[in-house]
């Protein structure tokens, strides 16, 4: 099977899933420096700070697939 990602801008639409995703990295502790948590809050203000953020969606399953 073939997964087909749409590649996207962030929008605070999703913001949920965005969080859920980045502190799920964070908390493995192997990717990033950081050792805080985002809430919705402080991760819209982080993501939308960026130059770019993108979004990864899987196009059949409309879940988040990487940021």
């Amino acid at each position: 099977m073939n997964d087909i990602f749409e590649i996207r801008p962030y929008t605070i639409e999703d913001i949920a899933d965005a969080v859920k995703l980045w502190n799920l990295i964070v908390e493995e502790g192997k990717a990033f420096p950081q050792e805080e948590l985002l809430t919705e809050t402080s991760g819209n203000e982080f993501f939308a700070a960026q130059t770019f953020t993108g979004i990864a969606r899987d196009s059949s399953t409309g879940k988040i697939a990487g940021l």
